[in-house]
């Protein structure tokens, strides 16, 4: 119970030094903005990329069959 104890204290405690060290918390927090704009152009390509494999299905007919259901729940 002690070890909870301080973990939650040590949250507590980083909010106050945050404000006190001002050029340290921008710096942290720029970098991780820039990352999420690049996620979003990724899910972009995976589309095209899964429509290609679509064809090749065709040729086995018990594919095909599954793979369209599979297409309507994605």
């Amino acid at each position: 119970m002690s070890p909870n104890h301080s973990d939650h204290y040590i949250p507590f405690c980083s909010p106050p030094p945050s404000p006190l060290s001002h050029d340290n918390p921008p710096p942290q927090l720029t970098p991780p903005q820039q990352p999420p704009p690049v996620t979003p152009p990724t899910p972009s390509p995976s589309p095209p990329v899964a429509s290609p494999p679509l064809p090749p299905p065709p040729v086995t007919p018990t594919s095909t069959s599954h793979h369209p259901r599979f297409l309507h729940l994605l």
